[in-house]
């Protein structure tokens, strides 16, 4: 374990007063715990070189001091540099990820997916109210707060400024989350975050991708643009349209980016004004005090 103590300006404040910051774990990827004004928040450390794409790390810092608008965001506390690396600090979120409660549980109860899914949903739509693509949205980025609701993290490879008509290209993202149209080099908007959205609850429920998740890049692929998604008999019938609706191949027609995904009757029990102050049904599982990061390792 190291300890070093450094200063960073704390962003959102006129005066840019300087706190004192704490690294008190070991590298964990890029992403280190610290303790900032007596809390625990996280650390993405981003090495700097030539290839180092420094419109993405900004767009990255931006995004993420935009969610004091929005609860379903990962909050951003600063953002600085050394001679070596760019760092972005942002709140530190003890429920862990959705891929680990995945992990664990294999499959959530439909009543958590129902409640994780609207809060996704709200998350999505103040990001592309914004005119903002994810691009890489999965359980690993669905992070959860101690009380278990969620927040959508890592916008490395968010795209700004997608209004309207606008499209934009490129194959960003993981592999088994990718829409068709990213695959096939296809012009591409925000349908490809509700594309994603759509793998994420067939996986919540059901504890398996709609399609094939092996290791052979090219049966993904293939996959994806062919196959049709495998939806299980025994999901509920709005939950069953509500994924063929997201996991539509013609992202025109693909519920999110056509039509509002609110009114879909699978949402129908959801109050959209009083979410983020409901229970969540499910207590997310927790680090231990004497290990913070226990979740991760």
């Amino acid at each position: 374990m190291s300890t070093i103590t450094t200063s960073i300006p704390f962003l959102g404040k006129e005066d840019s007063a300087k706190k004192p910051l704490i690294i008190i774990s070991l590298w964990l990827s890029q992403v280190m715990l610290a303790t900032f004004a007596n809390q625990h928040v996280a650390m993405k450390v981003i090495k700097k070189s030539p290839k180092c794409n420094y419109s993405s790390i900004r767009t990255e810092a931006s995004v993420l001091m935009m969610p004091h608008e929005s609860p379903f965001l990962c909050q951003g506390y600063a953002a600085f540099e050394a001679q070596h690396h760019v760092f972005l600090v942002m709140e530190y979120l003890s429920g862990g990820s959705l891929a680990h409660h995945l992990d664990f549980y294999g499959s959530l109860e439909l009543d958590t997916v129902l409640f994780h899914s609207a809060e996704i949903v709200c998350g999505l739509e103040f990001l592309h109210n914004c005119g903002i693509v994810h691009r890489d949205l999965k359980p690993d980025n669905i992070l959860l707060d101690q009380d278990g609701h969620v927040k959508i993290s890592d916008f490395g490879l968010a795209v700004p400024n997608v209004f309207g008509d606008k499209t934009i290209s490129g194959r960003a993202g993981t592999l088994w989350y990718m829409a068709p149209e990213v695959l096939q080099g296809q012009r591409y908007n925000a349908a490809v975050d509700w594309w994603a959205l759509g793998i994420i609850m067939c996986q919540m429920a059901s504890g398996d991708s709609p399609f094939y998740e092996g290791n052979n890049r090219e049966k993904v692929i293939s996959s994806i643009i062919n196959d049709e998604p495998r939806i299980p008999r025994w999901l509920n019938d709005d939950l069953k349209d509500l994924l063929r609706k997201l996991l539509e191949k013609d992202p025109n027609q693909r519920l999110g980016a056509h039509g509002n995904i609110k009114y879909h009757p699978y949402f129908s029990s959801i109050n959209w004004v009083e979410l983020e102050w409901k229970k969540p049904p499910m207590e997310p599982l927790m680090p231990s005090e004497e290990n913070p990061l226990s979740f991760l390792l």
